[in-house]
């Protein structure tokens, strides 16, 4: 009676391992299919949109663009927080402005990490930094090529690239127009702070 019992106890804890290893498994790929779900690209022959769920996949985009640009290319970006920049852009504009790569960026003024992000440009000739107090959309754009656009929220992150060359060349108008506000006077060096209509760029 007791071996039968002791049996019966151990096909039981037996089971619930099994149970509980196949849950954990389930759980898993569930999670795998949700992330693979949420990366959605559309394309067709003319238009392509690619959707970024999260900040780390945005951010990827965004450094192959400094891979991807070649002589005669110009990378524009508006940023408005400038927080937790990644640290491989350094490496990645270096890298770009050795094959004759420009640089454009207009950042929120006034804001505290604005003299970091310039210590990124200190020695590149061909990088450009401007500033405007309004900046409310963060963008990147390779020539007229492509532009990567982000959502964040306090909860969720979206991004999405665009390589229509109709919508790119529109955001790059308003770009350039902003640009054009924001880079009316006399550049400055690179230790400065950047004020209102003040452009910051390599002497």
């Amino acid at each position: 009676m007791r071996d039968l019992f002791t049996g019966a106890n151990i096909l039981t804890i037996i089971f619930g391992i099994i149970s509980v290893l196949t849950s954990i498994a389930a759980v898993h790929y569930a999670r795998r299919t949700y992330h693979l779900e949420r990366k959605s690209v559309s394309k067709n022959s003319d238009r392509s949109v690619v959707v970024f769920w999260s900040r780390e996949d945005m951010i990827d985009s965004l450094l192959e663009q400094y891979k991807r640009a070649g002589d005669g290319d110009d990378i524009w970006a508006q940023t408005v927080g400038l927080q937790n920049f990644p640290g491989q852009v350094h490496d990645r504009i270096m890298t770009a402005a050795s094959r004759g790569v420009t640089f454009r960026y207009l950042v929120t003024l006034d804001h505290p990490a604005v003299p970091e992000f310039l210590a990124l440009f200190k020695n590149i000739a061909s990088a450009s930094v401007a500033g405007l107090r309004d900046n409310r959309l963060r963008l990147q754009g390779l020539s007229r090529r492509e532009v990567v656009i982000a959502f964040p929220t306090l909860t969720t992150y979206t991004a999405i690239k665009f390589t229509d060359a109709v919508f790119v060349g529109l955001v790059r108008d308003w770009f350039d127009h902003r640009w054009a506000d924001a880079a009316k006077t006399a550049p400055l060096s690179m230790s400065r702070s950047l004020t209102q209509g003040e452009n910051i760029a390599e002497p």
